[in-house]
């Protein structure tokens, strides 16, 4: 089935692993490109990525459902197709909060727990970061570099 999404080689590795293939990481390879020199192409290139996950929305039901992913990799699916609208509400949220700063107004105690929420959900992937790729890939080194990894990305 070929890509219909913006986002072609996502919704292509969905479609591998809804049929059963499976999908890893390779160590020893790498992927090199420049960085985009204009902020407008740079724009259309995160707003192509946010569209494009949010049309692969439609495979939820799929994932969910299917026995090629485990509870890890739904996680991961859901929250892929999430970004971007937690990417949104974060950057409305923050200049909601800065305003208020900067204004000294009172800032709503029913703001603080999704403040705290959206503050979570934006850290704590990269933070995971670091131990998941410690226990995969470098073993060898202590769990606390793992964490210092996480926090430095």
């Amino acid at each position: 089935m070929a890509a219909r999404r913006l986002l072609e080689d996502y919704e292509l590795g969905l479609h591998m692993r809804l049929a059963g293939y499976r999908v890893t990481h390779v160590a020893d390879t790498w992927v090199t490109q420049k960085a985009l020199p204009y902020t407008r192409r740079f724009l259309t290139q995160r707003t192509r990525w946010a569209q494009g996950n949010i049309q692969c929305v439609r495979y939820t039901g799929r994932i969910v459902g299917s026995r090629h992913y485990k509870a890890a990799g739904v996680l991961e699916s859901l929250y892929t197709f999430c970004q971007p609208l937690a990417h949104l509400a974060t950057l409305v949220l923050t200049v909601f909060l800065l305003v208020a700063l900067v204004t000294g107004s009172a800032v709503p105690v029913a703001f603080w727990p999704l403040a705290l929420t959206l503050a979570v959900l934006s850290i704590a992937p990269f933070v995971l970061w670091g131990p998941v790729y410690r226990r995969e890939f470098a073993p060898d080194r202590s769990r606390l570099t793992g964490l210092l990894w996480g926090f430095a990305l």
